[in-house]
């Protein structure tokens, strides 16, 4: 993979007044095709959870499917009233409360069934105290790698690439425009294009 594919070491501030056309938005009004984007943009970052709190891929499956169906019960609850109001801490709560929820379900079966087992991995997610999701680094960055990944096609080669060089190299937009044969204010504005887009569509969902 060369420097120009790179999307996974970058930090975007996405902070802006939202419309009415945001994922969030969308969600509410249960749109079909807000809701399939929403399982592309945090699908896999709910899965990793599960995994670090010791489900396997099969019981990360059940966890996954009553995570996102409480998420599409409760979306209109959801508020960022204050800046603290993340969503991926929104979703990270209901995900580790039904991981919680699961291994309860499992602790009340036989013994030979893994009660015992789901009882010791209960107290181990009741314990932990270094997964709070502001904390996780890397998990912004899955995100924000989806998102990415969302909007893509939405833009030429160029464009593209333009992008991802001002926000994964530290050269000046001088140096990239003249490595990709661009005049520097179509950088300034490839990048612009890009942001702006984010904004638009995931500016209230995506990690701040």
């Amino acid at each position: 993979m060369n420097q120009s594919d790179k999307t996974s070491d970058f930090k975007i501030d996405v902070r802006s007044d939202t419309t009415s056309l945001t994922l969030l938005e969308r969600l509410k009004e249960r749109d079909s095709d807000a809701w399939r984007r929403l399982l592309s943009l945090y699908g896999g970052l709910v899965v990793t959870w599960c995994k670090r709190w010791k489900l396997s891929e099969h019981e990360s499956a059940d966890v996954v499917q009553e995570v996102f169906g409480s998420v599409a019960q409760k979306i209109t609850l959801f508020r960022r009233e204050h800046p603290q109001d993340s969503f991926r801490a929104w979703l990270w709560t209901i995900t580790r409360n039904a991981c919680m929820q699961y291994f309860r379900d499992q602790a009340r079966q036989p013994a030979a069934a893994g009660g015992s087992s789901a009882r010791m991995r209960l107290e181990q997610i009741e314990a932990r105290t270094d997964d709070d999701p502001r904390t996780q680094h890397g998990d912004s960055q899955l995100v924000y790698a989806q998102a990415l990944d969302l909007i893509k096609t939405e833009f030429e080669p160029s464009t593209w690439q333009a992008f991802l060089a001002c926000v994964t190299q530290t050269r000046s937009v001088a140096d990239i425009a003249s490595e990709l044969q661009l005049s520097p204010g179509a950088v300034r504005q490839a990048k612009y294009r890009v942001l702006k887009r984010l904004r638009d569509e995931f500016g209230d969902v995506l990690p701040t």
